[in-house]
């Protein structure tokens, strides 16, 4: 092959390589999209609600097919 032919190549190759970034990271922004990082002390980590806050529990109910995430109620005032 010759030096032009090898640059051809691998021009083709890198634009091959950049459409498919392209397309990965917009499949990752669509499915991360209103989702944040979840570490859990074990030092496990997934993807979950933006409404998750420090302290919740992420369980897995026997049967269940996805985890569940808890959070203790807040006390309630009761008036009268």
């Amino acid at each position: 092959m010759s030096p032009d032919a090898d640059l051809v190549k691998v021009a083709r190759d890198a634009s091959r390589v950049h459409r498919e970034a392209a397309a990965y990271l917009a499949a990752v922004d669509q499915v991360c999209r209103n989702q944040r990082i979840l570490m859990g002390e074990s030092g496990c980590s997934g993807l979950g609600s933006e409404a998750t806050e420090t302290g919740d529990v992420i369980v897995v109910f026997d049967g269940a097919e996805t985890p569940f995430m808890l959070r203790r109620l807040r006390q309630i005032q009761r008036t009268g």
